[in-house]
């Protein structure tokens, strides 16, 4: 759309539309081999564990309850 406006500077269009495009794609293609690199890393740790189950989850020590709020407000018991 910025193309249209005004044909003498297409010096500026390429800095201010296709640069930032070309520096981003680039930024992109670098995110996504970090982040490839990482899943290979974690795979194995990943694996293990899953095999391994719940075994090693400790207790908390307490019962706990979704949406208890009987410590916060009274009200009839359950």
């Amino acid at each position: 759309m910025n193309l249209v406006n005004n044909p003498s500077a297409a010096a500026t269009n390429y800095q201010s539309l296709v640069r930032p495009q070309l520096d981003q794609n680039n930024f992109n293609r670098r995110q996504s081999s970090a982040i490839s690199q990482l899943q290979r890393q974690a795979a194995p740790v990943r694996a293990q564990s899953s095999s391994q189950g719940n075994q090693q989850l400790r207790s908390t020590g307490h019962r706990t309850l979704f949406n208890d709020t009987s410590r916060y407000y009274s009200g009839p018991k359950r």
